[in-house]
Parts: structure tokens; sequence; C-alpha cells
């Protein structure tokens, strides 16, 4: 069980991007998806290796969630908290973490 879920700038960034991408559809979907991203990240707090390791970097801190299309990036930190690094849309490369 983690302490907490915290949220970089980075990934609410990510998640604020998402929102005003998908709005340009639908707003109702735009919604949907970020909310559904938040309620499966803090998920984390109760199962925080609930996620797979990143594939493409192999380290064990380094997991991921996958949310619809798009890739839910953390860490699991020394001090037992869950990191949110990144969302991203699963068809685009990862930034450096």
């Amino acid at each position: 069980m983690a302490q907490e879920v915290i949220w970089t700038e980075r990934a609410s960034d990510d998640l604020h991007h998402i929102f005003e991408y998908l709005s340009t559809f639908s707003d109702t979907r735009a919604e949907s998806v970020v909310e559904d991203i938040i309620e499966r990240a803090f998920q984390l707090e109760q199962f925080p290796r609930m996620g797979r390791i990143v594939p493409e970097l192999n380290i064990q801190a380094l997991r991921e969630i996958i949310v619809e299309q798009y890739r839910v990036v953390y860490a699991l930190t020394s001090q037992g908290n869950v990191e949110i690094l990144a969302v991203r849309h699963s068809a685009r490369p990862l930034p450096e973490l």
C-alpha cells in the first residue's frame, strides 16, 4: 500500500493537454477519459505494484498502467509514494524520465 499518489507537473500538464485535445471532438468524452485516468491512478494507493514494468526501460521502480489508449507512467519512491511521471498516448514515445 502506497502512502500517497503524487502528480508531477509534467503529468498534470499531460492530462490537461489530453483534455484539451479530446474536447475539440467531445467535452463529454474528454471528461470521461480524464476521469478514468485519474481514478485508475488513485487506485495505485491501494495497489502500487499493479502496473507492469515499463518495457522499454526495464527498471523495477518505473511502472505503467494502461487506461484506454494512454500510458500512465509512475515511479515507486523510496518514501513509499507513487509519483505519476507522465501520461502519454500509446502511439507517442515516452519523454525523458
